[in-house]
């Protein structure tokens, strides 16, 4: 697949939830995922990159979870559903030194999890 790469991460009700871009450089591939939480900015090998694709082409959610946590936000492993960002209730979390260590979030369900480290 030709780089740059856009592709939006939509449930099954159409709902557009986030999107991943796929961009290349002298010094190889940048992953941007952009959701409720955050951008993330990341760097992947073109391997990753078309496991990555593959994927959400495939709208394997389950398998994007698992290669990655924070590539998939929206996903309750519990559930095993996509949730918007409205639908996750989330607090952030500081270490004793009061710098943010992470996002944690519960789903509509109340499963509890990481969204980003």
């Amino acid at each position: 697949m030709a780089y740059p790469c856009h592709i939006e991460i939509t449930r099954e009700d159409g709902n557009v939830l986030g999107e991943i871009r796929i961009t290349e450089s002298e010094k190889g591939l940048c992953l941007e995922r952009i959701s409720f939480i955050s951008t993330l900015h990341r760097s992947v090998t073109f391997g990753q990159a078309k496991t990555i694709q593959s994927l959400i082409r495939k709208r394997d959610w389950a398998g994007l979870y698992s290669m990655d946590r924070e590539l998939n936000p929206w996903y309750c492993p519990s559930c095993r559903k996509m949730y918007s960002g409205d639908e996750w209730r989330t607090r952030d979390i500081f270490d004793d030194d009061g710098w943010h260590d992470s996002i944690r979030g519960m789903c509509p369900q109340g499963h509890q999890r990481m969204l980003e480290d």
